[in-house]
């Protein structure tokens, strides 16, 4: 069974490999005990070899990196926006379930998605969002509380 999954991480990409960091790498471990393969819808950063940091584990050869375009930010998001979405499109092709990490813009897009599809998914809630926009300035508030509001729902 093949698991389409999302969350609120990164991952590298450097001569053509893809690697994550060891939280990254752990987590997709923990679902291949459970999944044949899991495509991984995630931002993706393409570095040389020298630049890779803490994304140095190279990734599974049951996991189908599913790169979307890198942003940090609401700002750079809006900026890649449309190119995202345009990116998720297919996502669910030959995918019989889906689990996301939320807040996440990217794993809710793919959830989204997902329900569109009508293909079963899965939840994890790993923060609270308005409790992260009492932490910002305004711009920062507004973005955690729509945030917010789509997960309630």
């Amino acid at each position: 069974m093949k698991l389409l999954f999302s969350s609120d991480d990164y991952c590298y990409c450097a001569d053509g490999k893809y690697y994550l960091r060891e939280f990254g790498d752990t987590l997709l471990k923990r679902y291949l005990m459970v999944f044949d393969t899991i495509r991984v819808a995630i931002r993706t950063k393409y570095v040389s070899n020298s630049d890779l940091g803490i994304y140095n584990i190279l990734v599974d050869m049951r996991v189908e990196i599913y790169p979307l375009p890198f942003f940090q930010g609401p700002k750079q998001y809006l900026s890649v926006y449309m190119d995202t979405c345009k990116r998720i499109e297919n996502i669910t092709q030959g995918c019989e379930v889906c689990i996301v990490r939320m807040p996440s813009s990217i794993a809710y897009k793919v959830l989204q998605r997902a329900k569109m599809q009508k293909i079963p998914y899965g939840i994890e809630v790993v923060a609270n969002p308005q409790d992260l926009a009492l932490q910002g300035d305004l711009k920062a508030y507004f973005f955690w509380s729509i945030l917010h509001k789509n997960l309630k729902k």
